[in-house]
């Protein structure tokens, strides 16, 4: 378990979850398991591991097969971090569970070496104007830490945003384009279960976004409060995350 400074409140509540659960569990950075050539994995205790914080979300999705595979056991399955490290199959998910979701596309992004780049942000220039009226949010379909989420108001910002960084055309898992709506914050709320055990929620997290900026991720200074959350607050997260065990299942058969 590793995190920034700035995560130390979503981190103290995963931990108070695992441990009201009963698990105990150990602490290890991202370097530690990097160095596995020189600290093999199997040195670590297999009470409980409590994979959050790595990283990127791919980081850890990359880790926790590794983990399971020396049969560690995890706060979350490798198939619930494939879904949430996905927002395309997170959005799925709650779908599928008839869960509202704001108005939103995914597209893939085709690299060919006989397309020319210019012919694939044109693609996808037209891809989600054929779906929305500007202002449209804008993020790369795998990533993490509010990285490159971004508050698109016309064409012009949106063929800059392709063109200026090279890695939003070269990531595999494409992008994640959505209507946008105002808000003021973000409420993460932590669901755990014990196994034969209803879903439990543990504590939420208010997450404000500096003024001016779009994303309210702490890894990006934003400020978080504990919250206490409402009935259907509650009720919509136990459901978001029933969603995502379901979606887990089909990944596991």
């Amino acid at each position: 378990l590793s995190g920034y400074r700035s995560d130390w409140l979503e981190i103290k509540r995963i931990k108070q979850a695992s441990e009201y659960l009963g698990y105990s569990h150990q602490e290890f950075s991202v370097e530690d398991v990097g160095w596995s050539l020189l600290k093999p994995i199997k040195d670590y205790k297999k009470d409980s591991v409590i994979v959050n914080r790595l990283g990127l979300m791919s980081q850890v999705n990359y880790l926790q097969p590794m983990l399971s595979f020396n049969r560690y056991e995890l706060f979350n399955n490798p198939s619930v971090t494939t879904i949430c490290d996905n927002k395309a199959l997170t959005t799925a998910c709650f779908e599928s569970a008839k869960i509202q979701t704001t108005p939103t596309i995914w597209i893939p992004i085709t690299n060919h070496p006989r397309l020319r780049v210019k012919t694939i942000r044109k693609s996808i220039i037209n891809n989600i104007e054929s779906h929305f009226d500007y202002p449209v949010v804008i993020k790369p379909t795998g990533g993490g830490r509010g990285w490159k989420v971004t508050f698109i108001k016309n064409r012009e910002e949106l063929d800059k945003y392709l063109y200026d960084d090279k890695r939003i055309l070269a990531n595999p898992w494409g992008l994640y384009v959505q209507k946008y709506k105002s808000h003021i914050a973000d409420i993460r709320v932590v669901v755990g279960k014990k196994k034969g055990s209803p879903l439990e929620i543990f504590g939420a997290l208010f997450r404000i976004p500096l003024k001016e900026h779009m994303v309210a991720n702490t890894s990006q200074g934003n400020p978080s409060v504990k919250f206490e959350i409402s009935d259907k607050i509650r009720s919509l997260s136990y459901n978001m995350c029933q969603s995502v065990l379901d979606g887990a299942t089909l990944l596991d058969n």
